[in-house]
């Protein structure tokens, strides 16, 4: 009986997989060569980075006959661009060589024999912690502003002699420490680096048979407080409500919980409490938050008036108030100056969004459900090309930079349905893409896995770089209420051009 049951909770957990990987993509036909089809570069400008940079990997492997995981482990990726007169090297340290100068490397290779300008180490950031009081700790202090380094540096080389080092950052204040170039900015101009699905991490144990099947649900590897610490600014949360079986009552906040589809992974309440302690101890950083989906017993107005009072009581002195309409967006030193950093979208029912003056209308997310590399990079190709129209009808935005996993192929190779799996097929690809092409387009970026990626340096970058170069932002939209239309004005002149 003990093995029919577990048999029977097996093959529900299935089930629910499945209806979840159904939900987030249904099949996509796979070429025979996904890359066969190489992309046309767009006529720009790649934005300026640094030579070298630490991905994290989103994979885990085991040890000691599977007792114990090994995860979190760094990857080097440098410019392929650069000729070996540049650097013949790069290193990995666990110590600054600067401050050091007898560091010896943890690793340490010639580029010539990685062409692809990627190498994964063995060295894992699992066990480090955040500088400069940047842990979340029970009480409250004031951490450091200012980018940190974790105990981790990489570094280029040539005849074994160091030319250029930088560090896997934490950028908690990265708004705060460039407000004198990012202050004249519309919310509009920003590159907001976020994550899809914020609150879906776990740790998982490989033992638990539920655990591997929830395993496909979680799409981070940080918790919500990390990832506003390492830069993250956006946050994207699927909202649901579990009433009790023991007891019928009013609807309880306590029973709101954080999902990936079906799947309930966690309590939202811890999560809004780490975005307010965030908020309260950085003194620039706007965060834009968005519930998104209420997959799950959030069909009664009753349930979303409770979690609209939740979200009211927790954030209602911080939060910007929704503007009149979507293009009449503040500037970054508006949003300071009334000291209310957090723009809240309430998304897929309209209706609920004007219930609260701090609910901003639903963000419009750009999903395109790929499941190749090639099909998601021609989906963002269509959406860039067509990003400033999108801004002047939509105004903020959303690109959801992640492939979705093929439920169809869950029982002959589920490997390929591995969210960790398709994110590291597809995330050194996406930093790439944007950093060569899209980096002057994007709203909010939004990946899985997010340290995977590049996406925090290059919004900073991307950012600075508008700060400095926009002198002054999208011409000044009339919202005309006659014929209901949108003229461009320049120069106080108008175009005659309406947006509908």
């Amino acid at each position: 009986m003990d093995a029919f049951k577990r048999d029977q909770k097996l093959a529900v957990w299935i089930l629910i997989a499945l209806i979840t990987l159904a939900h987030n993509g249904l099949c996509e036909k796979q070429p025979a060569d996904p890359l066969s089809d190489k992309p046309v570069a767009p006529t720009i400008e790649p934005l300026e980075m640094e030579p070298i940079f630490i991905t994290i990997s989103p994979l885990h492997r085991t040890i000691k006959h599977g007792s114990v995981i090994i995860e979190k482990e760094i990857q080097l990726n440098w410019n392929t661009a650069v000729t070996n007169e540049t650097f013949d090297s790069v290193a990995l340290y666990t110590v600054d060589p600067s401050v050091y100068n007898d560091a010896k490397p943890e690793v340490l290779i010639k580029i010539v024999d990685y062409p692809d300008g990627f190498y994964q180490t063995n060295v894992s950031i699992s066990a480090a912690t955040f500088p400069a009081g940047w842990e979340n700790k029970s009480e409250v202090s004031m951490p450091e502003s200012g980018e940190h380094c974790m105990p981790f540096w990489a570094g280029t080389l040539t005849n074994d002699v160091l030319q250029f080092l930088t560090c896997l950052k934490i950028r908690p204040t990265w708004m705060h420490d460039h407000r004198d170039v990012l202050g004249h900015l519309s919310l509009l101009s920003l590159l907001v680096p976020g994550t899809h699905n914020s609150a879906c991490y776990k740790k998982i144990d490989l033992s638990n048979i539920a655990d591997i099947i929830t395993e496909n649900t979680v799409t981070q590897d940080v918790d919500v407080w990390g990832q506003l610490v390492y830069g993250i600014r956006y946050i994207s949360l699927q909202t649901s409500y579990y009433a009790s079986k023991k007891k019928r009552g009013p609807v309880d906040e306590m029973n709101f919980y954080i999902n990936n589809d079906m799947i309930k992974l966690r309590p939202l309440l811890p999560v809004l409490a780490d975005i307010r302690k965030f908020l309260e101890i950085s003194q620039h950083e706007i965060v834009f938050l968005d519930f998104h989906r209420f997959p799950v017993g959030m069909k009664s107005l009753t349930h979303h008036k409770t979690l609209i009072d939740l979200i009211e009581k927790e954030f209602g002195d911080i939060a910007y108030p929704r503007p009149e309409y979507f293009l009449k967006v503040p500037t970054l030193d508006m949003v300071w100056k009334e000291n209310k950093r957090l723009i809240i979208f309430y998304g897929e029912e309209a209706r609920f969004s004007k219930v609260s003056d701090i609910l901003w209308d639903s963000l419009h997310r750009f999903s395109g459900r790929k499941q190749t590399v090639t099909g998601l990079y021609h989906y963002i190709e269509d959406i860039m090309s067509r990003s400033e129209q999108i801004t002047l009808t939509k105004g903020l935005w959303a690109i959801m930079a992640h492939l979705n996993p093929d439920p169809l192929a869950f029982f002959s190779h589920p490997e390929l349905i591995s969210l960790r799996s398709i994110a590291e097929n597809s995330n050194r690809n996406i930093s790439d893409w944007f950093v060569r092409y899209w980096w002057k387009n994007t709203s909010i970026i939004s990946t899985d896995f997010f340290l995977n990626t590049n996406v925090i340096n290059m919004a900073v970058n991307t950012n600075i770089y508008k700060g400095i170069t926009i002198e002054k932002d999208l011409p000044t939209i009339q919202y005309n209420a006659q014929d209901k239309g949108m003229s461009i004005v320049e120069d106080g002149v108008s175009s005659g051009n309406k947006l509908y």
